[in-house]
């Protein structure tokens, strides 16, 4: 089993990997686009050449101005580019220096959560240790468990009723003759009807036999609620027990300031949950950034656009056509070589073209694995999967799915999922479900239970963890526990004993 503390510093690994990945590509990318610009440039540079050769002075001239215009032009523009890249390059380097700040400061705090919650645990025990040990306290414990078992057999009577009624309960309801009686309420004091009717009414039930068939429909529905009111009351009764053995807790919890060390892991966790929250913020101004960023790698910011349309607005309008064909009609070997080599440019420019698309491609899936590991990360926060008591199995498993996440093989929500599956709780000191707070309906246990951001309860409070699945691997109501674990679901109990293994705690 390895930590919940650890695991979340696997994933902030393979995150850290991820972002210098895309950055690495970022790189490769600019110098793709830059490429792009410097075959245009170049290709303006061999026409110029070209029309020096072949043109007379004044076409040449005038041909001249436009391409000395353009390329001054487009010059400029990238100039200015250069600027913008080197700004937004520092407001990069400056949000990965803050973020990597308030994930320090996390790491920080996360140390006080946990010496808070330790220190918890061990009051916690303390209490449960003298419950263990104290007469009342036990005889309010065995009168639950009585109560319980009662609740739990009605109830499964009570289910068996049910399904006996619907199974026994199709050959009447598929006798339309027999529920045309019942819905008129024929032979009972809610009947009413005509000298007519009463008469036809009558002779169909003597044709089906309905009143010796009526009072065995009418206990079939009967039983089942009669059991159901039975089954409430026991509930109820089971209930009102849970919370007067909650009472006894909280008084003894109470009586060894339980209440305070509460209070103030509430708070180190307040603080922990700011800081997350400022990490948050600090990924999506980062995010944000190395969108822009991914804007001008790719070639696709306003200040290359401008200077690629200029240089090819130049390049169509001086007659590319004719220049060639003065060019070919002749035997010097110089302008066929610019020619040709100017063929070579536009080769290239075509297979520059296709790199940056395909970059560009790598890109953007790059960017969006970034954000579904940073994803994974904050929900992995959200439901405090980094406590100290909790923990993974299947570690192989988990390094293989941040490589595959990291090859582009699966994505966030895979591993998560993975996550939520592997993810155990272990009891540690205290039992969360020790007494009352190892039922579903132990509403006012006064034993901490970590849970989701939020899910944390002073005793005051309500229920902990939003329905979460799973638990602490022991019996709630002390140590034997019941088996069966309580009314409505939620944590699952059984038996064993103080520090008795651990249970999935996936899916919150």
């Amino acid at each position: 089993m390895r930590s919940g503390r650890d695991t979340l510093r696997s994933i902030e690994q393979a995150l850290t990997k991820l972002r210098g990945a895309a950055q690495n590509m970022a790189q490769e990318l600019r110098a793709s686009s830059e490429h792009l610009t410097n075959n245009r440039a170049q290709q303006t540079a061999v026409i110029r050449n070209l029309a020096m050769l072949r043109l007379d002075e004044l076409e040449n001239g005038e041909l001249g101005r436009t391409l000395d215009t353009a390329d001054r032009s487009a010059q400029a523009t990238l100039a200015k580019r250069e600027s913008a890249i080197k700004a937004l390059t520092n407001s990069l380097s400056s949000a990965r220096e803050e973020l990597a700040g308030h994930e320090g400061q996390r790491e920080l705090i996360h140390n006080d959560v946990e010496a808070a919650a330790l220190a918890l645990a061990e009051r916690e025990a303390q209490v449960q240790q003298h419950l263990e040990n104290d007469a009342p306290y036990q005889a309010k414990l065995q009168q639950c468990r009585d109560l319980q078992a009662i609740a739990d057999a009605t109830l499964a009577k009570t289910e068996q009723a049910q399904a006996n009624r619907v199974e026994k309960g199709k050959p009447f309801e598929a006798d339309k003759l027999f529920m045309y009686l019942w819905q008129r309420h024929y032979d009972t004091s809610s009947y009413s009807a005509g000298p007519l009717f009463r008469t036809l009414d009558g002779w169909v039930a003597g044709l089906i036999d309905y009143t010796s068939a009526r009072p065995n429909y009418y206990m079939l529905l009967e039983i089942p609620q009669r059991l159901q009111e039975h089954s409430d009351q026991c509930m109820a009764d089971a209930q009102g027990g849970y919370d007067q053995l909650a009472a006894l807790e909280q008084q003894a919890a109470d009586a060894q300031g339980v209440k305070a060390l509460q209070e103030a892991l509430a708070e180190q966790e307040a603080r922990q949950d700011a800081a997350d929250t400022q990490i948050e913020q600090a990924e999506n101004h980062l995010d944000e950034l190395a969108a822009q960023q991914a804007a001008f790698t790719n070639g696709e910011d306003l200040f290359m656009q401008q200077s690629l349309a200029t240089l090819a607005a130049a390049l169509q309008r001086i007659g590319e056509g004719e220049l060639y064909q003065r060019a070919r009609s002749t035997f010097d070997p110089t302008d066929d070589k610019l020619v040709n080599q100017l063929v070579d440019l536009r080769e290239r420019d075509v297979r520059i073209e296709e790199e940056l698309l395909d970059h560009r491609k790598a890109q953007a899936l790059q960017l969006t694995r970034v954000k579904e590991l940073e994803g994974v990360r904050r929900r992995f926060k959200q439901h405090r999967f980094d406590d100290y008591r909790s923990s993974f199995g299947g570690e192989a498993l988990i390094a293989a799915m941040l490589t595959s996440v990291l090859r582009g093989l699966a994505n966030g929500d895979e591993l998560w999922r993975l996550l939520q599956r592997q993810q155990r709780h272990a009891d540690v000191g205290a039992w969360p479900d020790f007494g009352s707070g190892g039922l579903g309906r132990g509403r006012n246990s006064p034993w901490h239970r970590p849970g989701r951001r939020g899910g944390f309860r002073l005793p005051s409070g309500g229920h902990t963890s939003r329905g979460r699945r799973g638990g602490f691997g022991r019996g709630g109501l002390g140590r034997g526990g019941l088996g069966r674990g309580g009314f409505g679901g939620g944590f699952r109990t059984g038996g064993g004993s103080r520090g008795g293994g651990f249970r999935s705690g996936g899916g919150f």
